[in-house]
């Protein structure tokens, strides 16, 4: 019985008390920074640390899966990543997570097309100089921070959280 395994103890409980939260938590603060006109620098800091850890949790999925299930479908420790890599395949939304998390989890990847860190976020300083010999500074920030793939990725898992059929990650030659 999952319940009895505890909030990491199978993909189902780490998937509806940690990941989808995480998600849910994301949605509400865009909701009440929305609400209350927060867009400052602090603002988009504090929304794309959220944004992070939901995608980080969403990310960490199909790894709990892969262990949760590697003896009953045959598969070896040293399989896990091509078989993560089958299961985000199947599921390309899977993909997109896993490279916004692996540029914000390693900073500089190895190959030059994948994003790095700084690749998420687009922090900018604008100097802005009047002809009486004022100045004026402004920062700005913008992130890679995708509501739309947010929310598709919630809408799979939350769908596959009211139907956990294994079948679903399985990837398609090791059913």
């Amino acid at each position: 019985m999952d319940a009895f395994k505890g909030l990491l103890g199978s993909h189902t409980n780490y998937l509806a008390h940690v990941a989808l939260n995480n998600c849910v938590d994301y949605f509400d603060l865009i909701a009440e920074q929305k609400a209350k006109n927060q867009d400052q620098t602090l603002d988009r800091y504090k929304r794309l640390r959220y944004f992070l850890n939901a995608m980080e949790s969403m990310n960490n999925v199909p790894e709990y899966f892969f262990h949760e299930f590697k003896s009953d479908l045959g598969w070896k420790d040293g399989e896990m990543g091509n078989i993560l890599g089958e299961i985000r395949a199947k599921h390309p939304v899977l993909r997109d997570i896993e490279q916004i998390t692996n540029a914000y989890k390693h900073s500089v990847r190895r190959s030059a097309n994948d994003f790095h860190a700084k690749d998420l976020q687009s922090p900018t300083l604008e100097f802005l100089a009047d002809s009486e010999g004022g100045a004026k500074v402004t920062f700005s920030f913008d992130s890679i921070e995708d509501e739309d793939m947010m929310g598709e990725a919630f809408r799979f898992w939350h769908a596959y959280h009211q139907d956990p059929d294994r079948n679903t990650l399985v990837p398609e030659c090791k059913t």
